[in-house]
């Protein structure tokens, strides 16, 4: 998934605010292995930057990349 691509930044640069948000969009769909990563991702990012990857899953939602 992108989120894996984006917490080992294989492929792309590690990000793990943006692996968060793809995270949150996956686990919205019941992605079994994004409910699983969600807590541990979530645990190592500061608010500000939970509230950084909410906006962005917000306008990939909307269909905005």
């Amino acid at each position: 998934s992108l989120a894996m691509l984006y917490l080992a930044g294989a492929g792309v640069a590690e990000d793990r605010i943006e692996a968060y948000a793809w995270l949150g969009l996956a686990a919205e769909q019941g992605e079994r292995d994004a409910l699983d990563r969600v807590p541990d991702v979530q645990a190592g990012l500061s608010d500000a930057e939970r509230e950084q990857a909410r906006q962005r899953a917000h306008r990939y939602r909307q269909g905005s990349l």
